[in-house]
């Protein structure tokens, strides 16, 4: 095991909008939305990821640059 970082990067849009995509097209983001929607919640869930997005955000400009640290498992067989 070693660890490593992601980034999620995308120099031409914001966390708000990454959030968006995810929102969109990432199914446990997806379902959460769908969730809170159900319960009237949707809105604090949205305004809850686009704040942490925000504060991971490493990017100097307008787009966004945010590290997810994780551990790389390699199996040899």
């Amino acid at each position: 095991m070693v660890q490593d970082t992601y980034y999620f990067a995308s120099p031409d849009k914001s966390p708000a909008q990454m959030i968006e995509q995810f929102e969109t097209f990432y199914g446990p983001t997806m379902e959460r939305r769908r969730s809170g929607q159900k319960n009237g919640r949707s809105g604090g869930i949205h305004k809850q990821l686009v704040e942490l997005a925000n504060s991971q955000n490493k990017s100097k400009d307008a787009g966004t640059l945010i590290p997810a640290t994780f551990m790389r498992v390699t199996v040899s067989l």
